[in-house]
Parts: structure tokens; C-alpha cells; sequence
């Protein structure tokens, strides 16, 4: 007799249901599998049978909405105690290449596989990078505050800003963000150093040295810019050594996560002068708090934690839970799946104990 299985039940949010639940089902039925679509209702949360029908996850860009990792929103963290409470759940697709909200690693020590959606947002991640870095390189900060003061400010003199052309842009991070915004650079004519975990030829960096190497690098940058994953090896890896050891004229992008920087140090170093300013996309602690001297530094850009935000950005996340789903369903390897990579060995040798 033949044996009937369950629904394969996926968990998803009102909007993805409505423009892609027909044919998330029609690619469950290809591969002879009955799909069960239960979609996320904030004010009816799932009763006990819907939370134990639940396979898969899409956590998907509209849930997530304006949470940060550490203050959810309503249908964040409804969505979020329905994944804790499905004590069925074998695989979430999450909406963002990072993977270090505390909710990812409770799963992950359940046994749940995680996919990020690496890849998703990273060309509007890397222009929003190059954006900040083409307004401080032509003083649109100036630009703004003269004409918020009706005061005609040519740039003139000291204030001549220098040319792009053959400056030294070093790249912490050279995956799908790094790798597009060196892409721009270069076309800018500028030079591209790329950071990774180990050094290798890559398309659109002049160089690609490995961590241990980066203190080599920093004094000749006229950018830095982070576009990184949180691990042990980049927490704090902008300290006050390696700030102090670049040009004053040097500036810092941040797109990666604020952690990445040690905070104090930074508003410290563009207080004195020792380096020329920071667009920052990414804090240690999001919402901003309002008190932070950050918001007041002249010579500093900010955006919140919005870099990657376009209208293509949850498009591309459900497109790339479509192209795992037959794998999923296949039991091949899952795409971008993620898995923690802190390890004695990594910690031991982390750069950040490098520093005298």
C-alpha cells in the first residue's frame, strides 16, 4: 500500500502568500510533494496544529520590518515565538547576509538548518557604500549646512577636495558587497585592497591580503571600508591602534555591523583629528541612541542600518528560498547555509590579539 505523507508545511508571511504562494506550491508538487502553506497572522497566532505543521520558514524582509537585533517589532517578534514554538521547524531562510541576531543562533542549537540571503542586497549595499563615499569626498556635508544657512561656500583653498582618481581604498570583506564595490571603485580609478580570511586573487582588487595582514595596508588607505560578517576575528577590528595608524586624511565606511568598530575609539579619533571622517550605515546599538556625539560630528554621514534597502531586496530573497526549495526537497546542500565559524583555533588567532 502506498504511503501517504504529511503536507509539507511552510511558514511565510501574508505578502510573500499572496505574490509567490502559488508557485512555491507548484514547485513542491513538481517534486511530488504536497505543500501546506500557514501564513503569519500577528493577531491570530498559529493554534497548536498549524505550529506542528510547520517544516520550513521564510522569514522575509516585510516581517522583519524596522527590528533591529535587539528591539523587535510587533510582527517580528510574533513571527519569531512562532519559530521557537514549532517544535517541527527544519530550515529558516532568513532575509539578510548577516547571521547574528541572537533568535539565529537559539535556532541553529535546535538542530534547525539557516540560510542567509547573501548575494540578495548586495549591489544596493555597495552603492549606498560608494554613495557615502563620493558625498564625504566631495564635502556634500558643506554643501548641505551652507545651504540650510542660505551662505554661497565655494570650495576653495583648504577646502578644495582631492581627486579620487589614485586613491587607496582598503576593503574589509571581499564577498558579494566587497566584491561590487570594488568593482565601482576601480572603475573610478582608484586603488582596491581586499581583506579576507586568506589571501587570493580576486576580480576588481589590485591585492587581496588575509587578516593577519591588514596592519600592513591601513597606513596607505585613504578609505576604509567594512563590508564584513561579525566573527571574533572582526569584532573591534577598527581599534584605537589601527585608527591612529592611518592618514588623518583617511575616512571610514561602514556597512558591514557596528560592532566591527569600537565606538568609543571612533567618535575619540574624529573628535582629535586623526582621521577626516566616517559614513556609518551601522551601530553597536541600533536605534542609534539620540545622545550619541555621532549625530553631532560635523564630518560625519549617517543612515540607519538602511544600505541594502531597495525595492528589489525581498524579490531577490524569495527568489533565492525558490532556488533552495528543490534542494531542500532533494536533500542536497542548501546555498548560503550557515554555520557558526568561531572555533579555538580562529579565536587563538584572532587579530585582535595581534595588538600589543
Amino acid at each position: 500500500m502506498k504511503t501517504v505523507l504529511p503536507p509539507l508545511g511552510i511558514f511565510l508571511s501574508q505578502e510573500v502568500q499572496r505574490s509567490e504562494g502559488a508557485s512555491l506550491v507548484a514547485l513542491c508538487a513538481s517534486a511530488g510533494v504536497t505543500a501546506e502553506l500557514i501564513v503569519h497572522d500577528r493577531q491570530t497566532p498559529p493554534d497548536a496544529y498549524a505550529l506542528q505543521s510547520i517544516h520550513l520558514a521564510l522569514l522575509s524582509v516585510d516581517v522583519i520590518g524596522k527590528s533591529t537585533k535587539t528591539t523587535l517589532e510587533p510582527e517580528m517578534q510574533t513571527f519569531a515565538q512562532t519559530l521557537r514554538d514549532a517544535t517541527n521547524l527544519q530550515w529558516l531562510q532568513v532575509p539578510s547576509a548577516g547571521m547574528d541576531r541572537p533568535l539565529y543562533d537559539e535556532l541553529y542549537e535546535r538542530g534547525i538548518q539557516l540560510t542567509s540571503s547573501a548575494g540578495a542586497n548586495s549591489k544596493a549595499v555597495a552603492q549606498t557604500a560608494v554613495a557615502g563615499l563620493l558625498a564625504l569626498s566631495r564635502c556634500i556635508p558643506l554643501w548641505l549646512n551652507a545651504q540650510k544657512e542660505h551662505r554661497w561656500h565655494p570650495l576653495r583653498g583648504e577646502l578644495i577636495p582631492p581627486q579620487l582618481d589614485g586613491q587607496h581604498a582598503v576593503i574589509v570583506g571581499t564577498g558579494a558587497i566587497g566584491q561590487n564595490i570594488a568593482r565601482i571603485l576601480q572603475a573610478m580609478d582608484m586603488r582596491v585592497t581586499g581583506v579576507r580570511r586568506s589571501a587570493a586573487a580576486l576580480p576588481h582588487f589590485d591585492e587581496v591580503v588575509s587578516f593577519d595582514m591588514i596592519d600592513s595596508v591601513l597606513p596607505t588607505a585613504d578609505w576604509l571600508v567594512l563590508a564584513c560578517p561579525l566573527t571574533e576575528l572582526t569584532r573591534n577590528l577598527l581599534n584605537e591602534p589601527r585608527l591612529k595608524a592611518m592618514r588623518r586624511s583617511a575616512r571610514v565606511i561602514n556597512v558591514a555591523r557596528g560592532e566591527v568598530i569600537d565606538e568609543t575609539v571612533l567618535i575619540n579619533a574624529l573628535r582629535e583629528g586623526y582621521i577626516a571622517g566616517a559614513y556609518l550605515d551601522v551601530f553597536a546599538v541600533e536605534p542609534l541612541p539620540a545622545e550619541s556625539p555621532l549625530w553631532d560630528l560635523p564630518q560625519v554621514l549617517i543612515s540607519a542600518h538602511s544600505a541594502g534597502n531597495s525595492t528589489g531586496h525581498q524579490r531577490n530573497v524569495v527568489a533565492q528560498f525558490k532556488t533552495n526549495l528543490p534542494r531542500f526537497l532533494q536533500m542536497q546542500s542548501l546555498l548560503n547555509e550557515w554555520k557558526p565559524r568561531v572555533s579555538a583555533a580562529e579565536i587563538t588567532t584572532s587579530i585582535d590579539r595581534r595588538q600589543p
